[in-house]
């Protein structure tokens, strides 16, 4: 399945056991850090549909690159799953999911429930489907949407989300905020009028924001991470490869735009981000060259030009070393 362009590879592969752990002794506090990353990220979201839902039920959410999908459950309850089973678990009444790369995933009455039935995103020009809010026991009503985040969101941030992102409710002082935020979205949906789209956007976006707030709190900052991440110069060398993989960087060049030696450079980029400037470059070449792989029917050596290589082995051997795959066996077991 692919994946989004931004984000860099498989967390699981050995490259990223130390991505992003940083010893750090005088940097700026938790608040100083997460407001400074905080305000790099900015979403766009948008409510499409909001279903009241009777026993039984399921629905099958189809992937879909650049997008991360959310849904708020109003009423009742929902197992959510990624495919194979590979993450299941239950959101009630109250909380809300995050699936921050767009994949596949369903949404079951009860943890065992088949009978799938696709259900895509409405075209835009089709508009948002919304159910008044019904409460009935026995009855689950969930409010569905999907947002972009900026590309002034740092990717080696987002490239840390975990592949589902739950806010529970009733957990410490941060419910009462969203506590407040589910209540208006009911009392929009509660309306004798249509929903107020634009009003269901905003809400659902803030819910988003303080979602990522809250995962960075709890699971990146106590153990020291992303604070180099704050440093504009660091967010300014990765948006240049991230938007050239083609180009001809060295370590050199890279200094040059971060204002600092090549060796202090070297240095600071690795303490960041765990691997060498280099290493960097070629994960993030693979890393585009897999979502033409997948998506496109471009051959293997113009993939190779797009991705920064004059020689298509050495593409290959590149490839197959970050991923454990040739790119033409990747392409054919990405199409089963």
């Amino acid at each position: 399945m692919a994946q989004r362009s931004c984000f860099l590879a498989d967390r699981t592969g050995s490259e990223f056991a130390g991505w992003l752990w940083l010893n750090f002794a005088y940097g700026p506090c938790m608040s100083e850090v997460t407001s400074k990353l905080l305000d790099l990220i900015r979403v766009k979201g948008a409510a499409y549909i909001g279903k009241n839902l009777d026993p039984a039920w399921n629905m099958v959410v189809d992937e879909h690159q650049n997008l991360a999908r959310f849904h708020l459950v109003l009423s009742g309850s929902t197992w959510i799953e990624l495919p194979g089973k590979e993450k299941r678990e239950r959101v009630d009444a109250g909380e809300f999911v995050i699936i921050p790369n767009g994949r596949k995933h369903a949404l079951r009455e009860g943890p065992n429930t088949q009978n799938e039935t696709l259900h895509n995103i409405p075209d835009a020009e089709i508009g948002p489907v919304f159910e008044r809010l019904n409460k009935e026991q026995h009855q689950t009503s969930i409010l569905c949407g999907y947002f972009k985040m900026s590309s002034t969101a740092p990717p080696a941030l987002i490239s840390q989300l975990p592949s589902m992102l739950i806010e529970r409710r009733n957990v410490g002082k941060r419910q009462d905020k969203i506590g407040l935020i589910v209540r208006l979205v009911e009392a929009e949906l509660s309306r004798e009028t249509a929903p107020h789209k634009a009003v269901l956007n905003r809400l659902t976006e803030i819910l988003c924001i303080y979602a990522i707030h809250y995962w960075i709190e709890r699971e990146i900052l106590p153990d020291g991470r992303l604070n180099t991440l704050s440093d504009p110069r660091l967010h300014n060398v990765l948006n240049e490869i991230h938007e050239d993989p083609t180009a001809a960087w060295t370590v050199e060049s890279l200094a040059k735009l971060c204002g600092l030696s090549r060796t202090a450079f070297a240095v600071y980029f690795k303490t960041a981000l765990g691997m060498t400037p280099i290493n960097y470059i070629v994960t993030w070449r693979v890393q585009v060259a897999r979502q033409l792989l997948e998506d496109g029917e471009l051959t293997l050596d113009e993939i190779a030009q797009k991705t920064g290589y004059t020689d298509v082995n050495a593409f290959n051997r590149a490839f197959k070393r970050v991923t454990g795959s040739s790119p033409g066996i990747f392409r054919r077991i990405s199409r089963k």
